[in-house]
């Protein structure tokens, strides 16, 4: 351990295979430092860590409201259907303002096989409203139609005749 009176190396116990596990300490730290686990795709003691990429999905083809056209009116005893198309395989929530300007639900309809959904519209009250369909995908994307307004208007009074019968 001594050459020529004197230690070999700055401190007096250290010998040759000591440096060695300093040299690779040192890489070790390096390597971490560089190459952090989670670019590895390891997290945590070795869990496959989730991939943060992002998948650009297909655009949703536009939800539309075709029934009733917009500035329509109907009668309160003969209001149509709701009508449209959305993306195939979604899911479409129907809503209308209520007078004091919230949104209200009033069904949620799967999209048919052709993109087309269809819901009857009844128990409307006498008054203007405002209609619009958000269509949801599985995947969590969703798209909303724009609003389409339509009129109820109450019915003619039947006209009785004044005439006697004999």
């Amino acid at each position: 351990m001594f050459t020529h009176g004197r230690p070999r190396y700055w401190i007096d116990w250290y010998d040759r295979w000591h440096w060695l596990l300093v040299a690779l300490l040192a890489v070790l730290i390096w390597g971490a430092w560089t190459h952090p686990a989670s670019t590895l795709g390891l997290g945590w003691r070795g869990a496959p860590v989730p991939s943060t990429r992002r998948v650009a999905l297909p655009a949703m083809s536009p939800s539309v409201i075709e029934s009733p056209q917009n500035g329509s009116g109907f009668l309160k005893s003969r209001l149509g259907d709701a009508e449209g198309r959305a993306q195939v395989g979604s899911t479409v929530l129907l809503e209308y303002v209520r007078p004091d300007g919230a949104w209200m639900e009033l069904a949620r309809i799967p999209v048919s096989d052709t993109g087309r959904f269809r819901f009857a519209l009844r128990n409307f009250p006498v008054g203007s409203f405002r209609l619009r369909v958000r269509a949801f995908t599985p995947d969590g994307r969703s798209e909303a139609s724009p609003e389409v307004m339509f009129t109820v208007v109450a019915d003619p009074t039947p006209v009785r005749s004044t005439r006697r019968r004999n």
